[in-house]
Protein backbone atom coordinates (compact mmCIF):
# COMPACT_ATOMS: atom_id res chain seq x y z
CA UNK A 1 0.00 0.00 0.00
CA UNK A 2 2.86 2.34 0.83
CA UNK A 3 4.47 1.75 -2.59
CA UNK A 4 1.17 2.56 -4.34
CA UNK A 5 0.87 5.87 -2.45
CA UNK A 6 4.48 6.76 -3.26
CA UNK A 7 3.85 5.89 -6.92
CA UNK A 8 0.76 8.09 -7.02
CA UNK A 9 2.65 10.92 -5.33
CA UNK A 10 5.46 10.67 -7.90
CA UNK A 11 2.92 10.79 -10.76
CA UNK A 12 1.16 13.83 -9.26
CA UNK A 13 4.48 15.63 -8.73
CA UNK A 14 5.51 14.80 -12.31
CA UNK A 15 2.33 16.31 -13.78
CA UNK A 16 2.63 19.40 -11.59
CA UNK A 17 6.23 19.78 -12.76
CA UNK A 18 5.25 19.46 -16.43
CA UNK A 19 2.48 22.05 -15.94
CA UNK A 20 4.86 24.51 -14.26
CA UNK A 21 7.49 23.92 -16.96
CA UNK A 22 4.86 24.49 -19.67
CA UNK A 23 3.75 27.78 -18.14
CA UNK A 24 7.36 28.88 -17.70
CA UNK A 25 8.21 28.10 -21.33
CA UNK A 26 5.24 29.94 -22.89
CA UNK A 27 6.68 32.70 -25.01
CA UNK A 28 5.42 35.63 -27.02
CA UNK A 29 5.19 34.76 -30.65
CA UNK A 30 4.53 36.61 -33.86
CA UNK A 31 1.51 35.22 -35.70
CA UNK A 32 1.70 34.53 -39.42
CA UNK A 33 -1.73 35.83 -40.37
CA UNK A 34 -3.27 34.08 -43.35
CA UNK A 35 -6.62 35.88 -43.46
CA UNK A 36 -8.76 38.28 -41.44
CA UNK A 37 -12.46 38.44 -42.15
CA UNK A 38 -15.79 39.22 -40.50
CA UNK A 39 -18.71 36.85 -40.27
CA UNK A 40 -21.94 37.29 -38.25
CA UNK A 41 -20.51 40.25 -36.29
CA UNK A 42 -17.36 38.25 -35.45
CA UNK A 43 -13.80 39.06 -36.41
CA UNK A 44 -11.99 35.88 -37.40
CA UNK A 45 -8.21 35.79 -37.66
CA UNK A 46 -6.81 32.75 -39.44
CA UNK A 47 -3.22 32.04 -38.37
CA UNK A 48 -0.97 29.75 -40.38
CA UNK A 49 1.76 29.47 -37.80
CA UNK A 50 3.95 30.98 -35.13
CA UNK A 51 7.67 30.89 -34.52
CA UNK A 52 9.47 27.68 -35.37
CA UNK A 53 8.01 24.36 -34.28
CA UNK A 54 5.88 25.83 -31.53
CA UNK A 55 2.20 25.23 -30.83
CA UNK A 56 -0.51 27.84 -30.28
CA UNK A 57 -1.07 28.18 -26.53
CA UNK A 58 -3.20 31.30 -26.00
CA UNK A 59 -3.54 34.98 -26.87
CA UNK A 60 -4.08 38.27 -25.10
CA UNK A 61 -6.19 41.06 -26.56
CA UNK A 62 -5.43 44.27 -24.68
CA UNK A 63 -7.14 47.60 -25.24
CA UNK A 64 -4.47 50.23 -25.82
CA UNK A 65 -6.77 53.03 -26.96
CA UNK A 66 -10.42 53.78 -27.63
CA UNK A 67 -11.45 50.82 -29.78
CA UNK A 68 -7.81 49.96 -30.54
CA UNK A 69 -6.61 46.57 -29.35
CA UNK A 70 -3.28 44.83 -29.37
CA UNK A 71 -3.09 41.11 -30.09
CA UNK A 72 -0.28 39.12 -28.52
CA UNK A 73 0.02 35.46 -29.41
CA UNK A 74 1.67 33.00 -27.03
CA UNK A 75 3.18 29.70 -28.05
CA UNK A 76 4.56 26.69 -26.25
CA UNK A 77 6.87 23.85 -27.10
CA UNK A 78 4.94 21.38 -24.94
CA UNK A 79 1.20 21.99 -25.08
CA UNK A 80 -1.35 23.72 -27.23
CA UNK A 81 -2.97 23.36 -30.62
CA UNK A 82 -1.02 22.71 -33.76
CA UNK A 83 -1.20 25.46 -36.37
CA UNK A 84 -3.21 26.55 -38.29
CA UNK A 85 -5.71 28.01 -35.82
CA UNK A 86 -8.52 30.55 -35.97
CA UNK A 87 -9.10 33.17 -33.29
CA UNK A 88 -12.60 34.59 -33.15
CA UNK A 89 -13.64 37.85 -31.48
CA UNK A 90 -17.25 38.90 -30.95
CA UNK A 91 -17.64 42.42 -32.31
CA UNK A 92 -21.44 42.69 -32.23
CA UNK A 93 -21.28 46.11 -30.58
CA UNK A 94 -18.54 47.27 -33.01
CA UNK A 95 -16.31 48.11 -30.05
CA UNK A 96 -13.22 46.81 -31.88
CA UNK A 97 -12.15 49.45 -34.41
CA UNK A 98 -8.60 48.22 -34.94
CA UNK A 99 -6.42 45.29 -33.91
CA UNK A 100 -2.66 45.71 -33.92
CA UNK A 101 0.08 43.19 -33.43
CA UNK A 102 3.57 43.83 -32.13
CA UNK A 103 6.40 42.32 -34.13
CA UNK A 104 8.81 39.86 -32.53
CA UNK A 105 11.66 41.15 -30.40
CA UNK A 106 14.08 40.11 -33.14
CA UNK A 107 12.12 41.84 -35.92
CA UNK A 108 14.54 44.11 -37.76
CA UNK A 109 11.97 46.02 -39.81
CA UNK A 110 11.76 48.75 -37.19
CA UNK A 111 7.97 48.68 -37.16
CA UNK A 112 6.31 49.41 -33.83
CA UNK A 113 3.21 47.42 -34.79
CA UNK A 114 1.25 45.96 -37.68
CA UNK A 115 -2.50 46.61 -38.20
CA UNK A 116 -4.20 43.27 -38.80
CA UNK A 117 -7.81 44.47 -38.56
CA UNK A 118 -9.34 46.01 -40.53
CA UNK A 119 -7.50 44.20 -43.26
CA UNK A 120 -6.14 46.32 -46.06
Amino acid sequence: MKKVLIGLLVIVIFFIGVTIFDKATNFKSYAYINDVYTENNNIIISIDGGNGDSKYHHYELNEIGNGIYELQLYASIISGKFFPVEIEFNNESNHIKEIRQKPNNGDETGREYEVIYPSE
